[in-house]
């Protein structure tokens, strides 16, 4: 699980009792999870961005919300 604060702060949920939430590098203003594992977010400046685990990068246009779709 996936989430940003008030702060635009980005956290993922781990799952570990002994750290159940790590900061993640960045801000983001919203942030969604795919069903594949893709994580999409946007920003305070309203520009996408697009995390696989491997890799990050941002993606052209704007937008002010992040709804991963369930496929394709």
């Amino acid at each position: 699980m996936w989430g940003v604060n008030a702060g635009s702060v980005i956290y993922w949920y781990t799952n570990d009792d002994a750290d159940t939430w790590i900061n993640i590098p960045g801000a983001l203003s919203d942030i969604g999870a795919g069903a594949d594992g893709t994580v999409w977010g946007v920003n305070g400046g309203n520009q996408i961005f697009r995390y696989t685990g491997d890799q990050d990068g941002s993606n052209p246009g704007p937008s002010s919300r992040a709804a991963p779709a369930t496929s394709g």
